[in-house]
């Protein structure tokens, strides 16, 4: 099981809360029910920022099985279809709008990692990083993927998440980039994988 923790850096939680606020009042169903304070959007400018950080985490952690299908519903937007097996969001060691995003990753079967995630981020250039010096094969993404489908399941997923570490910075721009098209302003600080 795949592990990642989102050091979030900055993100224009105005912009954010609001959106959130405007997609419950004009879709209540896509929040599952979930009850906002009765907040406007010049209300939201005036709360300090690590208040809005409180608040936001406050929300996700308390009401996560209500947000685990929207998280899963965005990222699918960029990293292509994933299932979320936990959420959390810590924001107490942070700055004024900081947060740690933490996302367990449901289990996947290796082939469908393999075939629809890695080619999202592989990169040649990488690759001998993430292989090791033992590898003697072709850095081509197709002779990469039969390499992996070779391995046991462990091994599998700890090349995975290595090979998404190795290329985290790519990981990151493309969700901020996603964060972006959303209309939402967002860096991200770094990208943690583990293999539980």
């Amino acid at each position: 099981m795949i592990k990642a923790i989102l050091a979030i850096g900055h993100i224009n939680y105005d912009e954010f809360l609001e959106r959130i606020l405007e997609m419950a009042k004009q879709h209540p169903e896509q929040l599952g029910g979930m009850k906002l304070p009765p907040f406007s959007g010049k209300m939201l400018k005036m709360i300090p920022s690590h208040k809005k950080n409180e608040m936001l985490a406050q929300a996700m952690n308390s009401s996560k099985d209500k947000i685990l299908p929207q998280a899963e519903m965005l990222l699918s937007r960029i990293l292509g279809p994933v299932r979320l097996k936990d959420l959390a969001v810590n924001c107490e060691n942070g700055g004024p709008d900081e947060a740690t995003v933490m996302l367990e990753f449901a289990e996947y079967n290796r082939f469908y990692l393999i075939d629809n995630f890695l080619p999202l981020y592989y990169s040649e250039y990488t690759a001998p990083q993430v292989l090791g010096e033992n590898y003697q094969g072709s850095f081509e993404l197709g002779t990469v993927q039969n390499y992996m489908k070779q391995q046991d399941p462990k091994t599998c997923q700890l090349l995975i998440a290595k090979s998404m570490s190795v290329n985290r910075s790519y990981l990151m721009q493309l969700l901020q980039n996603g964060a972006a098209a959303g209309g939402i302003e967002l860096r991200m600080n770094n990208i943690r994988l583990m293999v539980k």
